[in-house]
C-alpha cells in the first residue's frame, strides 16, 4: 500500500529531481535512497542535487550547485537558485529542509512541487512565522509527511485548507535486504548483553542521556555494553563524556557502518532516546529484525510501536533508565517482543 500511494503522487510524470542541501550519514539520507530506489523500479528518471558540493558518496549520485555556504547565501539574497536539469524535470522534490522548499518554490513551470516533511512542525520551523511558512507551502502540490503524526501535526498548524495537500508516505525500505545483510559476518560468541542504538549524533537524539543511563546501570551492576552507530556534530562532546566518566572499554562510539544490521541482530534491545522524532528508520530496520525496542514516546516512535510492539517509556532519562534496565533483567519480556514483531504480518511502513 505504502508503494500504491507514493506512485498516486506522480502518475504520469515520468522524470524526478530531488533536492537536497547536502547528504549526510543519516536517516534523511538513508531514507532517500529507499525513494530513489522505489522510484526507479516504478519506471521514473530520478536525479538528486545538492546545495552545497561535496566528496562523491559511495552509495548514492548526486550533483552539487554551490562550493560554499557563502556561494549559496549570495544566491539566496538575490532571490533565485540555478537548479540544473529543469528542461527534463516534470517534478521537483525539496527533500530536507525549508530551504530545499523555498528553492523549489522559486522555479517556474514545472508540473509538480512537492515537500517531504520528516519532523513535527515546530521541530522543523523553528525561527520561521507561521505565515512565512503558509505562503511557502502554498507552492507545493503536495506535503508528503513520514507519518500520520507528522501529518495531524502540520494540519494543526497549517489549517484545514492544507488538509488535501497533506499525504503521508512511510519511508521506503526492503525487508529482504535488511535481512539478508544481517546474516553476514555474524559472531556466535558469547558476549555481554548488548544495547545498541543508532543514529546521527546530534543534541535531539539523546546520546547523552542514553549514556548516563549506561553508567548507572554500570555502577548498579548490570554489565552490558553500549553501542552507539553513526557520525555527527556531537562526536567530541560523546567521547569526553564516556571518557570523564571512565567507560571507554564498556561504551563505544562505533561511527557510520555501511551495514549496521550485523550489530543490531545481535543485540539484546535496540533503543532509540530522541527527545523527538517524525518516523525513526532505525526503528523500522529493528522491526524487520525482530530485535526487542525501546523507545521513548514521542510521536514516530509512538506510531511505529503503539500497537505494543515495543516497550514505550517515558521522555526523560529515568524512562529509559527503567526502561532499559527491564530489556536487561527479563528474558521472557524480550521474547515477549521478538514473538510480537514476528507475529504481525502488516506492518503499515511495507
Amino acid at each position: 500500500m505504502n508503494l500504491e500511494g507514493l506512485y498516486r503522487l506522480f502518475q504520469d510524470d515520468k522524470s524526478i529531481l530531488i533536492l537536497m542541501y547536502t547528504l549526510k550519514y543519516d536517516g534523511v539520507t538513508k531514507s532517500l535512497i529507499g525513494l530513489m530506489e522505489a522510484l526507479k523500479k516504478g519506471g521514473y528518471r530520478v536525479e538528486v542535487v545538492t546545495l552545497l558540493k561535496q566528496e562523491e558518496m559511495d552509495f548514492i549520485k548526486s550533483y552539487g550547485i554551490y562550493a560554499s555556504e557563502h556561494e549559496l547565501w549570495k544566491a539566496i539574497e538575490q532571490g533565485s537558485i540555478a537548479l540544473p536539469f529543469l528542461e527534463k524535470v516534470d517534478v521537483l522534490i525539496a527533500y530536507d529542509g525549508i530551504l530545499t522548499s523555498w528553492g523549489v518554490g522559486q522555479v517556474q513551470g514545472c508540473k509538480k512541487k512537492m515537500t517531504w516533511l520528516h519532523a513535527g512542525y515546530e521541530v522543523s520551523h523553528k525561527g520561521f512565522q507561521l505565515n512565512y511558512t503558509k505562503m511557502l507551502y502554498e507552492k507545493m502540490n503536495f506535503l508528503v509527511c513520514v507519518s500520520h503524526q507528522v501529518k495531524e501535526d502540520y494540519r494543526r498548524f497549517l489549517g484545514d485548507s492544507f488538509e488535501t495537500r497533506l499525504k503521508v508516505i512511510y519511508p521506503i525500505v526492503n525487508r529482504e535486504v535488511i535481512q539478508r545483510m544481517s546474516g553476514e559476518q555474524r559472531n556466535e560468541k558469547e558476549r555481554l548483553p548488548t544495547v545498541v542504538s543508532v543514529g546521527r549524533l546530534s543534541t535531539e537524539k539523546g546520546f547523552e542521556r542514553l549514556i548516563h543511563v549506561h553508567n548507572q546501570l554500570q555502577q548498579e551492576g548490570y554489565r552490558h555494553r553500549l553501542l552507539i552507530l553513526g557520525e555527527g556534530e556531537e562526536k567530541e562532546a560523546l567521547e569526553d563524556l564516556i571518557q570523564i566518566m571512565h567507560i571507554e572499554e564498556s561504551c563505544i562510539l562505533m561511527g557510520y557502518q555501511s551495514n549496521p544490521y550485523i550489530m543490531m541482530q545481535q543485540a539484546t534491545c535496540i533503543v532509540s532516546a530522541s527527545y523527538g522524532e517524525g518516523l525513526p528508520l532505525v526503528l523500522i530496520e529493528a522491526m524487520l529484525l525482530y530485535r526487542p525496542i525501546v523507545a521513548t514516546d514521542v510521536m514516530g516512535n509512538h506510531e511505529l510501536l503503539k500497537d505494543d510492539l515495543g516497550l514505550l517509556v517515558e521522555n526523560s532519562q529515568k524512562g529509559l533508565y527503567l526502561g532499559i534496565k527491564r530489556m536487561l533483567t527479563e528474558s521472557s519480556l524480550r521474547a515477549y517482543y521478538t514473538k510480537r514483531l514476528k507475529e504481525t504480518r502488516d506492518y503499515p511502513f511495507e
